[in-house]
């Protein structure tokens, strides 16, 4: 079967982070970092604005080849692995669920950036809003933060943390 070839920058484009079969033919998805390559499973694929990627693999197996890479590396379901050109952060196993949690409606983070936490829900929410920076925006956080409340994490923000939030 002729695989099928596919641009990360056209995946992501509308939307933050996406779901992929590979079934019938196999999978090619090529970024400036690196390719990841899957056959017969589903994974989830996304760029960050730092141009860090991430994949996770709910079923089946995906290997990644990656300039930050020695070798490439084979992910089984559950694995997730995130890279940059010059870095990777390791395969974290038993991690897809967490990471495929935007399938469910939620997203959940685990001694995070706060910075980088409301990065990740501003982009799940059409409203524009701005938070923290400087070294508030660096304070560890851990959350689960539901679509359908985000107002209600915003909100709980200011009671626990020394910043305000702006909604325009």
């Amino acid at each position: 079967a002729r695989q099928q070839r596919l641009q990360l920058r056209q995946l992501v484009a509308r939307r933050a982070a996406q779901l992929l079969e590979a079934a019938q033919r196999p999978l090619l998805i090529e970024s400036s970092v690196g390719q990841i390559r899957a056959h017969d499973g589903a994974l989830s694929v996304r760029r960050d604005p730092d141009g860090t990627v991430a994949v996770a693999v709910e079923r089946g197996q995906a290997e990644v080849v990656g300039t930050a890479l020695d070798a490439p590396t084979v992910l089984h379901a559950g694995d997730v692995l995130r890279f940059d050109r010059r870095t990777h952060f390791g395969v974290q196993r038993a991690a897809a669920p967490r990471a495929m949690a935007w399938r469910r409606g939620e997203l959940h983070f685990e001694n995070e950036a706060l910075g980088r936490v409301m990065d990740e829900v501003r982009r799940y929410d059409r409203r524009l809003w701005y938070g923290p920076d400087g070294t508030v925006a660096e304070t560890r956080v851990s959350a689960v933060v539901a679509f359908d409340q985000i107002d209600a994490w915003l909100d709980t923000l200011p009671k626990t943390l020394p910043l305000d939030i702006v909604r325009i």
